[in-house]
């Protein structure tokens, strides 16, 4: 009685996970979005604070390094305060699989900047969310993690 048991919930287990559709990578969209990646950090050097939030969908968030969580408008009041200059932006180590209309970005930056008038290094672990709507890529979050290098 108890093996007749077994095997009908590892039956049912087989059946059920059957049922369930496999997640597949999907190639072409992921080399699109770690292209879009490394156009978002030569946007962000060059300082081309419109054309860069065009790509950021309206309900963004970022939670940067510090443990900040910035809005949309709170990254556009950022961008154009003046306080902080990206000098160089270095995206490595970038894994992007997407699936369907969705794809997730992990990877290390190094970023040279000015902050408050003095020059500064940091490294973070980052991980990027993009979702495409209408065709196009859109970063929806972003999550930044210090490192020591």
């Amino acid at each position: 009685m108890r093996v007749c048991a077994v095997i009908l919930l590892t039956i049912l287990s087989l059946l059920a996970q059957a049922q369930q559709p496999a997640l597949k990578a999907d190639n072409a969209a992921s080399a699109s979005v770690e292209k879009l990646e490394l156009d978002l950090a030569k946007l962000l050097i060059a300082g081309k604070w419109d054309e860069y939030l065009g790509y950021l969908s309206e309900d963004f968030v970022r939670t940067a390094a510090n443990g900040k969580i910035e809005h949309k408008a709170q990254a556009w009041e950022e961008f154009h305060s003046g306080n902080n200059k990206m000098l160089d932006m270095i995206p490595e180590e970038l894994q992007v699989t997407a699936y369907g209309d969705t794809a997730v970005v992990t990877g290390h930056v190094s970023i040279l900047g000015r902050q408050n008038g003095k020059v500064i290094t940091t490294f973070s672990r980052v991980t990027d969310v993009f979702v495409q709507r209408d065709g196009r890529w859109f970063l929806v979050a972003s999550q930044a993690t210090a490192v020591a290098k």
